[in-house]
């Protein structure tokens, strides 16, 4: 039989609080807050300018600089 949600909740909640304490289960749990807006969109927006290729070209050359 499956847990209701408010209890997978509280359950989960304990257990993160047991393992890591109650700041560090705060900030596991901000990781996953709901971002707002289009994420498509604003992507779109933000590499209108730019190829695939150049794109690919700056990654590899991060690498690179990295090694």
């Amino acid at each position: 039989m499956l847990k209701t949600i408010d209890l997978l909740k509280t359950e989960g909640w304990d257990a993160l609080v047991d393992k890591l304490g109650i700041v560090e289960a705060t900030r596991y749990l901000l990781q996953f807050q709901r971002g707002a807006g289009d994420y498509t969109e604003v992507r779109r927006d933000l590499f209108k300018d730019i190829s695939v290729r150049e794109i690919l070209s700056e990654i590899k050359n991060k690498i690179k600089d990295k090694k």
